[in-house]
C-alpha cells in the first residue's frame, strides 16, 4: 500500500468504519455524547488508561458545571391549621396543623391578618420552616376558598 500524507496526518488513510491506533472512544454517561481521544498509545493499557483520564475530567468538568446550575423547585403549598393559643401581649401564638402538632409563629409573620383578627380556632393558611426550638410559621394568611 503506498499513499501520500498530508503534513499534519500521522497515519495512513482509514477505510470506513475503521479507527487508527490509539483512538479511543468513550461513551459519556449523558445522553448523545461521544468523547474521542486522538492520542498514540504504545500499549492497549496505556490507551485504556488515556481514555479513562480523559473521562475523569469530562466528568469533573460535568460535576462543576451541575454545580453551578440552579435547581428549580416548585412552591410549597400552604399548610392549614387553627389558631390554638394567642399570647396578644408577647406578640405570638400558636397554631394547631391539620393532623395534628403545633407550629410556632410570630406577629411578623401574618400576611393580610392582624393580630386582634385572631382568636382561638381562627382557621388559617401558613408555610413552615423549622426553627431553633421546633416548627416555626414563616407566613400566616387566611385560606384560600375551597371550589368543588
Amino acid at each position: 500500500d503506498s499513499w501520500t500524507s498530508h503534513p499534519y496526518e500521522k497515519s495512513p488513510p482509514q477505510k470506513v468504519g475503521q479507527r487508527r491506533r490509539g483512538a479511543h472512544r468513550r461513551h459519556a454517561p449523558w445522553p448523545r455524547q461521544t468523547k474521542t481521544a486522538r492520542k498514540e498509545d504504545k500499549t492497549l493499557e496505556e490507551a485504556i488508561r488515556t481514555a479513562f483520564d480523559a473521562m475523569a475530567i469530562e466528568l469533573r468538568k460535568h460535576r462543576e458545571k451541575r454545580g453551578r446550575t440552579e435547581v428549580r423547585t416548585y412552591p410549597v403549598p400552604p399548610l392549614r391549621g387553627v389558631i390554638c393559643k394567642l399570647f396578644p401581649i408577647e406578640g405570638y401564638g400558636f397554631i394547631l396543623k391539620e393532623g395534628g402538632g403545633e407550629v410556632y409563629f410570630r406577629k411578623h409573620a401574618l400576611q393580610g391578618l392582624t393580630f386582634d383578627e385572631l382568636s382561638d380556632g381562627t382557621d388559617i393558611a401558613f408555610n413552615v420552616e423549622e426553627g431553633e426550638k421546633g416548627p416555626q410559621a414563616t407566613t400566616v394568611h387566611r385560606p384560600s376558598p375551597i371550589v368543588p
